[in-house]
């Protein structure tokens, strides 16, 4: 296996920009390679990345790679000196890429938030452990860092029984019709608004219609900007196996809410999946940038059971704005950062062999280090009520 100091390579441009840049930042990294299709994205990226960390030489290097056509083992053999491999591109590739990774003894995470994706990896469970590699899906916001505080809770009150989760990314100066901006890709937004979302409700696992349980809630973080921080909550996927996951642990009620500025329900919950991106890409408002600069929020929390009754609530509350000194929009910085602190961790050995999610990949010494390293770069609240 691979010691320090760590070479890392990272697939994709739109939010592995912001994993590249996190894990060329730390002081144990040799190379961060980054890929796209196309040379020069990938050479832009890793420009506006040394750049941006103030480095004279090229720690982070631009290469070409296209999943579509180029040889995974090709790419791999060319560069034996990476020792993780964290893929932000499309989770349809993730298979593939997780299997050549393995056969290259390589560590492997993606992005993920697809139940099918995940459980596919799974399969591999006995060839990481053989290859003493460890292999992360789900890596990011959410699922991601929100799975690794469910388990912290987890940890901290064995009696919760019900956990929310309640997340999203909206702009700091929305308009309407849909006061959204697009942050990624077109595919994860068709996601959350086309695909049921698997939810455990009353210890069952069911599918729930997107936009489920709507309602409007109010974020304090959020009245600087829009609205005195009235926002839109409904039920999404995303969550990946972390409601089946959630199920073995005891939990009986777990769902994810997406957050979004009033108007966005009624502006899309109309459009056919088979038309999405073509009747919605006319309703965005242009695409985050230092002009149009987001917010993100999430909030997850447990309540918790004595003698079945409600006894406590207890929750992590994660906020970050867009970052004018890297050019880095909220929701890159929250999905990328939380993927390169894990990362880092595989490279160091602190992720258990075999597949597993976040919240599973780490023991709780781990996790406290993750929790360290996050600190760092977002604000994190922790508050506890006692209900008794």
């Amino acid at each position: 296996m691979h010691s320090p100091p760590f070479t890392y390579g990272v697939l994709g441009t739109r939010v592995g920009k912001a994993i590249a840049h996190f894990l060329a930042s730390l002081p144990d990294t040799a190379q961060v390679y980054i890929t796209d299709i196309g040379r020069t994205e990938a050479r832009a990226a890793a420009y506006d990345i040394n750049t941006a960390l103030r480095y004279t030489d090229k720690k982070c290097v631009g290469v070409d790679f296209d999943a579509t056509k180029d040889s995974v083992q090709d790419f791999l053999a060319n560069f034996p000196e990476i020792s993780v491999i964290v893929s932000a591109t499309s989770t349809s590739f993730s298979f593939k890429l997780a299997e050549a990774a393995i056969e290259s003894q390589r560590h492997f995470l993606d992005l993920g938030g697809v139940v099918e994706v995940t459980k596919n990896l799974m399969s591999l469970d006995q060839a990481a452990k053989t290859a003493n590699v460890s292999v992360i899906p789900d890596n990011g916001l959410m699922p991601g860092t929100g799975l690794v505080f469910m388990r912290l809770l987890l940890y901290l009150f064995d009696s919760a029984k019900n956990i929310w989760v309640t997340v999203g990314g909206v702009p700091q100066r929305p308009v309407p019709p849909l006061f959204y901006a697009l942050p990624f890709a077109m595919e994860g937004l068709r996601h959350l608004c086309c695909d049921q979302a698997p939810i455990l409700e009353r210890g069952a696992i069911r599918l729930a219609d997107p936009f489920s349980y709507a309602g409007e809630i109010q974020i304090p973080e959020l009245k600087p900007f829009h609205n005195k921080g009235w926002v839109e909550a409904f039920i999404t996927a995303g969550t990946s196996i972390a409601p089946w996951t959630m199920q073995t642990l005891g939990v009986q009620n777990f769902w994810k809410r997406t957050i979004r500025w009033p108007g966005f329900i009624k502006g899309v919950k109309d459009i056919s999946p088979k038309n999405f991106e073509k009747e919605i890409k006319p309703l965005l408002m242009p695409d985050i940038s230092a002009e149009n600069p987001d917010i993100v929020w999430m909030k997850v929390e447990a309540q918790i059971a004595k003698n079945g009754n409600l006894a406590a609530r207890a929750s992590f509350t994660l906020f970050d704005l867009f970052d004018h000194d890297t050019g880095l929009s909220a929701m890159r910085r929250t999905t990328g950062f939380s993927a390169g602190i894990m990362a880092h961790l595989a490279a160091l050995g602190k992720t258990k062999t075999g597949v597993a999610t976040p919240d599973l990949a780490l023991t709780l010494k781990n996790i406290g280090e993750y929790m360290e390293e996050l600190q760092k770069h977002f604000s994190i609240t922790w508050k506890y009520q006692n209900l008794e």
